[in-house]
């Protein structure tokens, strides 16, 4: 009845894959749990052999890295059963009772998502911006989520029938880091299928510091550039990012340029903050502004 598709690149969730095997045999259904290698570049070969001793485990791999859209439309593609629980593979069990929850919502024509949290207790400096960013504006409980269903829809963990997913997919244009998330809820909403939204976290468990955030962050917004070229026409895109919302707004002001040259002053006071004990998330949205700005400046002019 359940796959469970986990995509892993560097990284075996061990304690995931145990505490999902565990919870799952207590449960009067059928299930699998399937692993995808993205090619891994760091040596895994002896977690990958821990795993597949796990009851119900099967692994398989890419011969080449094929990105986060290719891989999780691909496991949709190697699932048996009629229901899929995508989980990324840098998380961490919450409760005892995660898949139990889920499985009160195995329906027809669903898509049901659970939540993000993330753990407390010191980390490392070069962490507290991914972290400041996790904590205030991915880890929000159900209620939250529901005022904006679609928008508030992620990738992290989220259980869908296999049918709806076969329909939709994941764009596999994207490449990288950013935004597969946003065009998957987008069709989700033009579609007309429900998203449900419950209280039922992983840990995200993968925090990367700072400077590998910033970059990936950097890659996002220039992947959302490239997809504002292509819908900027629709509304449904544009109210569904803040970002782009904003930039809208003070381009219909002719306020940009005004913004390029200040963001271009305050660029070395932003780059200290966000390596700071105390990053300000409004300087990490001027941070990301900055890119926006420069990635359509340059898609304009390569017209």
């Amino acid at each position: 009845m359940l796959s469970i598709c986990i995509p892993i690149y560097n990284t075996v969730p061990l304690d995931l894959l145990r505490a999902l095997s565990k919870q799952a045999n207590r449960l009067d259904f059928s299930y699998e749990i399937i692993l995808l290698n993205d090619a891994s570049t760091t040596d895994i070969e002896n977690d990958l052999n821990q795993a597949s001793k796990i009851e119900q485990v099967k692994i398989y791999h890419n011969d080449k890295n094929l990105g986060r859209s290719v891989s999780r439309n691909k496991l949709g593609d190697l699932a048996r059963y009629a229901f899929l629980l995508f989980i990324d593979g840098d998380s961490g069990m919450q409760n005892g009772n995660y898949l139990k929850q889920y499985s009160d919502y195995l329906k027809t024509g669903i898509v049901c998502c659970g939540g993000t949290s993330y753990q407390e207790g010191n980390q490392n400096k070069d962490e507290i911006l991914r972290l400041t960013y996790g904590r205030k504006r991915e880890s929000r409980d159900a209620k939250t989520r529901k005022i904006n269903p679609y928008q508030s829809f992620t990738t992290h963990h989220f259980l869908i029938d296999k049918k709806v997913f076969q329909r939709i997919q994941f764009d596999t244009s994207i490449k990288g880091y950013g935004h597969e998330d946003t065009l998957f809820g987008l069709e989700l909403k033009k579609q007309n299928i429900p998203i449900i939204h419950i209280d039922n976290s992983l840990y995200h468990l993968g925090i990367d510091k700072t400077e590998v955030f910033l970059n990936k962050t950097k890659e996002g917004v220039r992947n959302l550039a490239n997809l504002y070229a292509r819908y900027k026409r629709d509304e449904d895109f544009a109210n569904a990012i803040h970002l782009v919302r904003f930039y809208q707004k003070q381009k219909s002001m002719r306020m940009l340029w005004i913004w390029s040259i200040f963001l271009a002053m305050l660029n070395p006071i932003i780059k200290l903050n966000l390596n700071s004990k105390h990053p300000s998330l409004k300087l990490f949205d001027l941070f990301k502004l900055k890119i926006f700005i420069k990635a359509n400046n340059k898609l304009k002019n390569e017209e």
